[in-house]
């Protein structure tokens, strides 16, 4: 049987000076610790405290620290920033923010953020470096029509090659996990989609069901409702943009070719797609629905499933 919890911890992070708000695991809730630690006293007060829940604001350093106090034994909950802003009382100070965090852990419709470990960060941190490059590989072939060729030509080699070396990384990566494997059998989910759902999902559980992981990134719509009048409008865009980006390539690419006749079996579902004539409302729906399938093989740990015509035309 695990230790109970003692406290309930509000952890602010920040590059010096840290704070920290707790209240006792009891009726009442009374407020137990208010604390400034410096960064080399964060591990000290981790291995000190009795076993607490700790709620951090999401970002890259929490991670690491979410890993730490773990590590002794704490239960760790790490939230979106904006989830937590609406917990924030008077003004904003560490304090406020920390005895924001403290309170926001505990609703019981929070939505957490899964702990990653340090090699799905320095994978993202791939992700992301690619990501920039591929940035400037477009802003350089969009100049090249009106600027210095010469030069934005050399720009352009220099970067291509740049991207065209992480991608030869990732599908390496891919190759050496299991799960990215599994995920490659997706249709519309290729190396660089299957490594960013590996490194970015490393705990799918934290996820209710595929529905609330499609959510979280921001491929749903947005609702803007009051009494019976129900509206939808475009996505949230909430969660990870670059990973929101990839689904929406992927499925973009696949209608592409479903269109073109070079994909055997598709569904019906996914031919009524490949012929709607808002071809983006489509590639949305598309990474929604590839989204929910990617959450429900990782969390049954499962392989793929092709529609029952995929089946008949192999």
């Amino acid at each position: 049987m695990s230790e109970a919890i003692t406290y309930r911890i509000g952890f602010d992070v920040a590059k010096g000076v840290f704070q920290v708000h707790g209240v006792a695991n009891e009726p009442g809730e009374r407020v137990a610790l208010v604390r400034r630690l410096r960064r080399r006293q964060v591990a000290a007060f981790f291995a000190t405290l009795p076993r607490s829940l700790i709620g951090m604001e999401a970002c890259g350093s929490a991670h690491y620290w979410a890993r730490l106090a773990q590590q002794h034994g704490h239960a760790v909950r790490l939230m979106p920033p904006a989830y937590v802003k609406a917990y924030v009382k008077r003004n904003k100070t560490d304090a406020h923010d920390a005895a924001a965090i403290c309170e926001a852990v505990a609703r019981p419709h929070m939505r957490f953020v899964p702990v990653k470990g340090e090699a799905d960060q320095a994978l993202l941190m791939l992700h992301r470096m690619r990501a920039s490059f591929v940035e400037k590989r477009t802003a350089a072939a969009n100049q090249l029509r009106a600027a210095v060729l010469v030069e934005l030509a050399r720009q352009w080699r220099s970067v291509a090659g740049a991207v065209r070396k992480m991608d030869a990384e990732i599908a390496a990566g891919v190759k050496q996990s299991a799960r990215a494997q599994r995920l490659l059998a997706v249709p519309a989910i290729g190396p660089v989609g299957a490594s960013a759902l590996d490194a970015l999902l490393p705990n799918p559980q934290v996820f209710r069901s595929g529905r609330d992981f499609a959510a979280w990134t921001g491929l749903t719509p947005r609702e803007d409702s009051s009494g019976q009048s129900l509206r939808r409008g475009p996505i949230s865009k909430q969660g990870d943009g670059y990973l929101r980006r990839i689904l929406v390539l992927g499925a973009t690419a696949h209608l592409a070719r479903v269109r073109r006749g070079q994909v055997q079996g598709a569904s019906a579902w996914v031919l009524k797609m490949a012929a709607h004539p808002k071809r983006k409302l489509a590639a949305v729906a598309l990474a929604n629905k590839t989204a929910r399938i990617a959450w429900a093989m990782l969390a049954r740990n499962e392989n793929y499933r092709a529609p029952a015509a995929a089946l008949q035309a192999a």
